[in-house]
């Protein structure tokens, strides 16, 4: 059987339905073309579930940070960068895309379009900011192997 489901024409329907922004805008942000072949009834909450891979893809650097692993040498050397005043303002930042992240995996549970609307509607209200963040914390962390201090193994090896 032959899908018909045309992704861009679908998702103008719903950004006039529900006044989301335009699928140039989101697919930069969240590779909505990569859902091409889906049906119709799946769309609005896989484009949820789309945004829900980058907000846990955030959450992992950002826990790296704040609670390094001790048998990673990478997290050891970049968390030593990081002051207290970062570490506040980290903690402050995975608690809100924390707080997107369990209403998704809530909405997994059980979800109607309009709350998958909601979702997407209100974390596209957010991403501006969180994305601002994300693009210094990761900035910040390239930066950390260009420091004249330099990485040394002894450090973590004896």
């Amino acid at each position: 059987m032959e899908n018909n489901f045309d992704i861009k024409k679908e998702y103008e329907k719903l950004r006039k339905k529900h006044n989301l922004p335009s699928y140039d805008k989101i697919n930069n942000d969240f590779e909505l073309d990569s859902l091409q072949n889906l049906s119709e009834d799946l769309f609005l909450r896989l484009i949820r579930r789309r945004m829900n891979e980058k907000i846990i893809f955030f959450c992992r650097i950002l826990e790296e940070i704040l609670h390094p692993n001790a048998s990673s040498i990478i997290s050891l050397h970049e968390t030593k960068f990081f002051d207290e005043e970062d570490r506040r303002e980290n903690s402050k930042l995975l608690k809100k895309l924390m707080n997107f992240e369990r209403r998704s995996l809530s909405l997994d549970i059980s979800s109607t379009d309009e709350s998958n609307v909601d979702f997407i509607k209100d974390f596209l209200n957010e991403w501006p900011k969180f994305r601002k963040s994300m693009k210094g914390i990761t900035e910040g962390l390239k930066d950390i192997w260009n420091k004249e201090e330099s990485f040394k193994e002894e450090n973590y090896f004896g």
